[in-house]
């Protein structure tokens, strides 16, 4: 009975696999949301250094569509995964609550792993490079 019970280790691959999915497709609602109301959002944005806020607005609506589909497909995915550690990093620091909590403190965790990991061999990274 208890031999059923153990649960065979996943491959590297699979995990980043999982890794890689679970950081896209988490991240993609937020710049479609930023794209369907990019009128009204991008003048409210917040303020970050040496950008307006339309430009900032701009700036991290492309970086996160280009990271989500790029982690969804494992397509450039270290390169892809520089830009979007600096933009949540920036969004963790304008973001942060009282306790110096962000929700994009788990997206900055996720793409510092994929940087690490790479994108394992279920990627189109690994097709062509």
């Amino acid at each position: 009975m208890a031999a059923n019970l153990i649960i065979e280790p996943v491959s590297y691959d699979t995990a980043a696999l999982l890794l890689r999915l679970t950081v896209g497709l988490a991240l993609l609602p937020f710049p479609i949301k930023k794209i369907l109301t990019r009128e009204t959002e991008a003048e409210k944005f917040p303020k970050v250094p040496f950008f307006t806020p339309e430009a900032a607005f701009y700036c991290a609506l492309v970086i996160e569509l280009t990271a989500s589909v790029s982690m969804i497909f494992g397509f450039l995915t270290r390169l892809i995964a520089i830009p979007a550690i600096c933009n949540m990093a920036v969004a963790t620091n304008v973001t942060r609550g009282k306790y110096f909590t962000s929700p994009a403190q788990a997206y900055l965790l996720g793409f510092i792993s994929i940087l690490i990991v790479g994108p394992g061999k279920y990627s189109l990274d690994w097709l062509f490079f």
